[in-house]
């Protein structure tokens, strides 16, 4: 069995670099949720994901999507929700 921590992994490293693996990563009744629109099954997903990759066809995805990263307050915006946890 393929533990969620693998499958996310394979989502970041090989589905949103490129490969065509969305059947590998869902289901045949998979919904995704996008901002303007529902996505169902593999192949629509990795349309999706190809649809956006053109988008940001000049940007380069090069960093570790495992780590969190803090979230500092912004006077600006006020606290994030980070920095109310921690009161």
């Amino acid at each position: 069995m393929t533990t969620a921590k693998a499958l996310y992994q394979r989502w970041i490293d090989e589905l949103w670099m490129g490969k065509p693996v969305a059947s590998e990563l869902v289901a045949d009744d998979f919904v995704g949720h996008w901002a303007n629109r529902e996505i169902t099954g593999p192949d629509e997903l990795q349309a999706i994901v190809g649809e956006t990759q053109q988008m940001f066809s000049g940007l380069i995805l090069d960093g570790d999507f495992r780590r969190l990263i803090p979230c500092t307050p912004n006077p600006t915006f006020g606290p994030t929700n980070a920095s109310r946890s921690r009161r």
